[in-house]
């Protein structure tokens, strides 16, 4: 028994509900436990079901693949090419740096031109199609790129006129050999 100081009343607490409550508590801890053993089952079926139809799919397509195979000819076989390691070295050392040619170019492109295409013309060269406002900026371009490390040599193929909506242009092309 309690006794309640502000009023001076006796509690009485039931006890018999706090025992309820804990078995209620318990119950469903005991309900939730067996509800995650099935799913962990369940999953763990599902699991091997799936396991036993990819093996059952591989082995199809593996004998779907012997059955489309065919047998090479003598002019259909392939000859393995083996590389030394100067070839290997060489793949390294000569290849192409994309990516500092083309901000080589960005860097070197001054106000008053516009790049329209950048094609590959082969290994080492880039064809760059453009347009500019005048001979002056295209001439600044031309000489601007040949002093970047990144071009070994840059020549201007055209250029000429263009008059596209009321706006006189120069259209120019230019092919620029990478190092």
């Amino acid at each position: 028994m309690h006794v309640n100081f502000a009023t001076k009343k006796k509690l009485e607490l039931n006890i018999n509900s706090l025992k309820q409550v804990e078995f209620n508590r318990l119950t469903m801890m005991a309900i939730a436990a067996i509800f995650l053993i099935i799913m962990l089952v369940f999953g763990f079926v599902q699991k091997q079901r799936l396991d036993k139809n990819i093996k059952v799919k591989m082995a199809l397509s593996l004998e779907v693949d012997k059955k489309n195979q065919t047998k090479p000819d003598k002019k259909q076989k392939k000859e393995t090419k083996i590389f030394s390691k100067e070839d290997v070295a060489n793949l390294y050392t000569k290849r192409v740096l994309w990516s500092e040619a083309l901000m080589a170019l960005t860097k070197n492109i001054p106000t008053g031109v516009w790049l329209s295409s950048l094609k590959n013309k082969s290994s080492l060269e880039i064809e760059i199609h453009g347009e500019a406002t005048n001979q002056l900026v295209v001439a600044s371009l031309i000489q601007r790129l040949q002093e970047a490390a990144a071009f070994k040599t840059v020549r201007l193929q055209t250029s000429e006129r263009s008059k596209e909506k009321n706006k006189s242009t120069l259209r120019f092309v230019a092919l620029c050999e990478l190092n």
